[in-house]
């Protein structure tokens, strides 16, 4: 959704969309859901695209990036570096991008932030209370650990 001429200029912006932002922008920071339509949305080809020495950041959802073309893009020192919090299989073990020396990861934790704290504080506290009735905790909230194959809560 684009903002009016007015907002734009009063936060001293300007609209470009995605292609054209990737061929300008220093630093392109992701904060968006994984839905059908975002699904791979930094792909190959927008990755190629991008301002040489640019970095990538994801700090929204895994699937959004190829994985794939950005560790090409990084090792050939295309891109200048990256920021992932969110891989398209995690836990990411054995993912290259956890070895390149121009790339941060982080643990899944971008959205631990103080206006959703009481949120996730609240759901702990269900998914407590349901455990100690003798209830299942939510499938989203259950992680298995492949090599283990034990649910890890």
């Amino acid at each position: 959704m684009r903002a009016s001429p007015d907002v734009e200029k009063k936060l001293g912006v300007s609209y470009a969309d995605l292609d054209e932002l990737l061929r300008t922008a220093d630093i392109v920071s992701l904060h968006l859901p994984l839905l059908p339509q975002t699904q791979g949305i930094i792909n190959a080809a927008r990755i190629a695209a991008m301002k040489p020495g640019a970095v990538l950041i994801n700090c929204a959802r895994g699937g959004l990036v190829d994985e794939a073309a950005l560790v090409d893009a990084l090792k050939a020192g295309r891109l200048f570096g990256a920021g992932i919090d969110a891989f398209s299989v995690e836990p990411p073990a054995g993912s290259p991008l956890l070895e390149l020396e121009n790339t941060v990861v982080t643990s899944h934790l971008a959205g631990a932030t103080l206006d959703n704290f009481s949120g996730i504080v609240a759901r702990a506290v269900e998914n407590t209370k349901s455990v100690l009735r003798g209830g299942a905790l939510p499938k989203t909230d259950v992680v298995i650990v492949p090599e283990r194959k034990v649910p890890v809560v």
